[in-house]
């Protein structure tokens, strides 16, 4: 099975398993509605606005196209930032090295960390086939204040769409 298939299926996983309120992780866009990702010509601009996708506004997604340029336009990108939405059980204010186990025990592999004891924000990095996942951490409480799903589109920069 290649990266793609396993990225999709991964996506299966995280939605059973989660709530983003509407909507899912990797769902197509169905090209209608306020939810959705400008279709058409849109300026580049516009190509990297996060959109609000619950109306308290705590979920905020992107959609591009996945696998590349030429797969279909999809939720490659899901911020939450408040609320009772979580990933794996994991949610905003959730003790932040209870949130790193889960991911390691669902196989996500530690891939960087941003930010410093000094600044009173990291974000931690973990990844699983073209799936990204990042994890903001208030240092002095060593609680969760953001979760961040991201998705390696594969699509060269060169061509414009990143």
């Amino acid at each position: 099975m290649n990266t793609v298939n396993k990225t999709l299926d991964e996506a299966k996983v995280i939605n059973a398993n989660s709530d983003f309120g509407e909507v899912e992780y990797l769902q197509a866009s169905t090209g209608q509605g306020s939810n959705d990702q400008p279709q058409g010509n849109v300026s580049n601009r516009q190509r990297v606005m996060l959109l609000d996708l619950t109306e308290d506004r705590h979920v905020k997604g992107l959609y591009r196209r996945y696998p590349s340029n030429k797969g279909d336009e999809r939720l490659v990108v899901v911020n939450v930032t408040s609320g009772n939405y979580h990933l794996f059980g994991i949610g905003i204010d959730s003790n932040a090295n209870q949130g790193i186990t889960i991911l390691k025990q669902r196989g996500y592999k530690e891939s960087g960390a941003t930010g410093s004891e000094d600044s009173g924000f990291i974000e931690r990095a973990f990844r699983k086939y073209d799936v990204r996942i990042s994890l903001g951490i208030d240092t002095s409480s060593q609680t969760i204040k953001k979760i961040s799903i991201g998705t390696d589109t594969h699509v060269n920069p060169a061509q414009g769409v990143e």
